[in-house]
Formats: C-alpha cells, structure tokens, sequence
C-alpha cells in the first residue's frame, strides 16, 4: 500500500503536501481554540468562510475563493478578537454567525446557475486540485505559525490559562486576542479555499482534543497537536489511495478515530493515576477565646476588634510597602516566565 502511495506523489504531490501543511498549521492554531474552549467559534468561522465564497460567487467573480478569505477573518476578529468567548454574549454571537452564514449561503446561491454544485465542492473538501502557488501560500503560513509558537509559547500558555494573571503582568490579552484572531481568519480562509469547509474544521478541532486527552499540560499539547494532525492527514492520504476513497473524507475519519482513541487512553490513565496526596492537617494552637466585636476581652480590658477586609497593603503603615513589595516581586516573577527569560 505504501509503495503505491509514493509512487503516486509525482502526480499529486501539490495536494498532498497541501494536506500535510493545512494539518499542521490548523492543528497548532486548535491548541488556542480548544484550550479557551471556543470549538464552535471554529465551526462559526468555517461556515463564515464559506458563505464569503458564496457571496464572492455572485458578486465577486474570479476572486470568489478570496472572498471566503476575507469573511473568515471578518467572523474570528468578531467574535474572538476582543473577548474571551466564556461570556454569554459571546456565544450569543458565535451561535448568530453559524447561522446567517448557513441559511446565507443557501440562499444566495439559490437561483445561481451552478450554485448547488458550488457549495457542494466547498463543503465537501476535496483536496486534489491543489497548485504550486496555494503551496508557498500554506507553507509561509505554517512556517510563521511555527516559529511565532516556539517563540512565544510561555505568553500564549499564560493567556490560555490566566488571561487575569496576563493583563496584571501587562501582556495586553485585548491586542493577542486580536492578532491570534486574524491568524486563525486567515488560516482558516485561506484552508477551505484549497481543501473544503470539513477538511479544515476537522483539522482545527480533532487534533487539538485529542491532545487534550493525552497530555497533562497545555505545553506539551503544541507538540502532540501538531503531530496527531499530520499523521492522521498522512494516513488518511494513503488508506484513500489503497481503497479509492474520497481523500479528505478519509483523513478526516482517521482524525476522528484518533480522538476516540485518546478518550480511551485518557480514560484508562486516569483511573491508573495515584489521587493526589493531601497535605496533613495542622493542628490547631490554643488561642484566645473568641470574642464579638466590641465586646471587652476579658484579659486587657480592652475592646477588640474584627478583621476588616482591607486590600493587601493598606492595612497599616508598616504592612503597606512590605506587602506591595512582595507582589512586585511576584510580577516580576510571572513576567520573566512570560517573557520567556525563565525564573
């Protein structure tokens, strides 16, 4: 099976290497869509993309294809681009666009001549018809997808984990948010416009969760992701070629067999791993009695009084500068490991 699959790359490498590039950049980018839990804002981004091919087909003419690029970046900047996607409002927002951008596209290529056959091909994800220049497109875009990851892994960590944290040490989440959105836009537009709205949503998503499942920690999800993504598309590649299956269909059935496979693993690794040890408690040192507010303490004969809920370093004059100077430091600290510099 593998000795026909490579002797088939002459012919059709530029949509494999397509592939290959569309699943590794898609499944760096699903680490940052599935750790702030935004799956369906991916979904919402997707169908935007596609219903920016369908207007581009009634309005736009030859450049159709560059008009699902542009709705692509025009529905992640909305949605993502200056909230976290936990909120209410932006769910609201996110469920709207899905749906306009379905019901949209239906009808604009309802009367048009050759519409059904339209959305069928960008929905469908047929990968075989990749060109050269669609290659140095998807290959400067996973290049810069990948060293903006190893230089900036620490800060995008924080930002998935505590964005509170993030903003307190200055790392400004509304701007990422923003440039993170108009980079998933982009790849996403940029995606269907070669592969099919299913190809790209399955790479941006399935990877991502089964990472997820396999690893303990955000960081070691950058590697796996990527490595889940492009094996499956590489696999998929190949059982389509062995069997004569639809190519993108079966790359993104392999990625979906993958997932479950992780739910397994993840599953079972729980269930082996020791609970987590608790710290003995400290016994408790005799005090004084407890006494109302107000109410004279019988040994000093003087009134005591309740703790207040003063912020830390304005409770009094000493405590002050020792308090604020120990969260400086503690910025200082987080600062150094966002920036990258280490402790």
């Amino acid at each position: 099976m593998m000795r026909d699959f490579l002797a088939s790359w002459p012919l059709f490498y530029p949509s494999y290497v397509a592939a290959l590039l569309i699943g590794c950049t898609l499944a760096l980018l699903g680490v940052l869509v599935v750790g702030r839990r935004q799956v369906f804002v991916a979904a919402a981004i997707s169908q935007a993309s596609l219903f920016g091919i369908a207007a581009g087909v009634v309005w736009g003419g030859v450049t159709a294809s560059w008009w699902g690029v542009g709705a692509g970046i025009a529905a992640a900047v909305g949605i993502g681009g200056r909230r976290s996607g936990h909120d209410a409002r932006a769910e609201e927002l996110t469920g709207w666009v899905f749906l306009l951008a379905a019901s949209g596209a239906v009808l604009l290529l309802a009367d048009h001549p050759g519409g059904t056959r339209v959305l069928q091909s960008a929905s469908a994800s047929t990968i075989i018809g990749a060109r050269t220049p669609d290659l140095w497109m998807l290959g400067t875009l996973a290049a810069l997808a990948i060293a903006v990851t190893i230089r900036t892994h620490r800060r995008l960590m924080l930002l998935i984990t505590d964005p509170v944290m993030a903003a307190a040490i200055g790392l400004a989440p509304g701007a990422w948010n923003l440039a993170t959105s108009i980079f998933l836009g982009l790849a996403a537009g940029l995606a269907i416009r070669v592969s099919g709205m299913l190809f790209t949503f399955a790479c941006l998503v399935l990877p991502a969760l089964a990472a997820r499942n396999l690893c303990t920690e955000i960081r070691s999800m950058f590697l796996i992701s990527p490595v889940i993504g492009v094996g499956g598309v590489l696999t998929g590649l190949a059982l389509a070629h062995a069997q004569d299956l639809p190519p993108g269909q079966t790359a993104v059935a392999v990625q979906a067999f993958a997932l479950a496979l992780a739910w397994i693993a993840g599953g079972v690794r729980r269930r082996l791993s020791p609970p987590p040890r608790r710290s003995p408690t400290r016994s408790r040192q005799p005090g004084p009695p407890e006494t109302r507010r107000g109410t004279p303490d019988p040994a000093t004969s003087q009134p005591t009084k309740a703790p207040t809920s003063e912020p830390v370093g304005r409770r009094s004059a000493t405590q002050g500068p020792v308090a604020a100077g120990q969260l400086r430091v503690c910025l200082a600290r987080r600062g150094r490991l966002a920036s990258g510099r280490g402790p």
